[in-house]
């Protein structure tokens, strides 16, 4: 079975960024631009490179592009820490994963680095596909713990520091 998962862009309105503003923002989701996330059982847990991994280079002037326009991070160690934060969840929840590998990539054309919420689209996409692929619902994993999982990936998992903002209207979408 190959699970597909799509999550978009967000756009703050009022507000942004949250952590300013005391999370008193107002921001909504818009389709023009996605991260997809594909998910399917393999003997082993890999987790396939996007082109925004780069870690091959023509030269040496292309290295210092790339970081100057994408810096030094991607999109794999998102994908690892939310899988880390789904995992302990689950583990302090007692619920029991089964012992299966997957395989997981990810493609985005949110634009990088202009405030619409690509690392947290990511970690929405790698959520939604772990509970389709676990078989877990809303009340294994309600949604305000989605968002809070989204939040621990980025800020205790990987030090970045960030607002709710963006998280909960990933998990809730409309108008938020």
């Amino acid at each position: 079975m190959i699970i597909e998962e799509k999550a978009y862009a967000r756009a703050g309105l009022v507000g942004n960024p949250s952590d300013i503003f005391r999370g008193k923002t107002i921001s909504l989701l818009f389709d023009r631009f996605e991260v997809r996330v594909v998910l399917y059982e393999s003997p082993e847990l890999v987790i396939v490179p996007n082109n925004r991994d780069q870690s091959r280079f023509n030269n040496l002037e292309q290295l210092v592009s790339y970081r100057r326009q994408f810096g030094y991070y991607g999109g794999i160690r998102l994908i690892e820490a939310t899988i880390i934060r789904f995992r302990e969840y689950c583990r302090q929840s007692g619920i029991l994963l089964a012992q299966k590998n997957f395989t997981i990539e990810y493609s985005s054309d949110i634009p990088f680095g202009v405030g619409l919420g690509g690392s947290s689209a990511i970690a929405r996409g790698v959520i939604s596909a772990l509970m389709r692929f676990y078989n877990l619902t809303e009340k294994e994993i309600p949604k305000q713990i989605q968002a809070n999982l989204i939040l621990e990936a980025e800020t205790e998992e990987l030090d970045i520091s960030a607002g709710p903002q963006d998280r909960v209207v990933m998990i809730y979408g409309g108008l938020v």
